[in-house]
């Protein structure tokens, strides 16, 4: 049987040590094609959006879904 453990259902509390940690993005030569990338899937799905609003179809942000899903990059590259 296991001890008995306090159930606890609020966060716990967040050092700053425990942040120190944490990786940050930096502007290196090997973040560019990420940026590139979705720069590229965010105006993609924009202008699919806007040009299905300009057809006029009844679910335009099926559009927008059909754009993400397309350009998605595979998780090898």
């Amino acid at each position: 049987m296991r001890s008995w453990e306090p159930l606890s259902i609020l966060p716990k509390r967040v050092l700053w040590k425990d942040h120190a940690r944490m990786k940050l993005w930096a502007w290196d030569k090997k973040n560019l094609p990420s940026i590139g990338h979705a720069i590229r899937t965010a105006v993609a799905a924009t202008a699919s959006v806007i040009i299905a609003r300009l057809v006029q179809t009844p679910e335009a942000y099926w559009a927008a879904i059909a754009t993400l899903v397309r350009c998605g990059r595979n998780v090898s590259q």
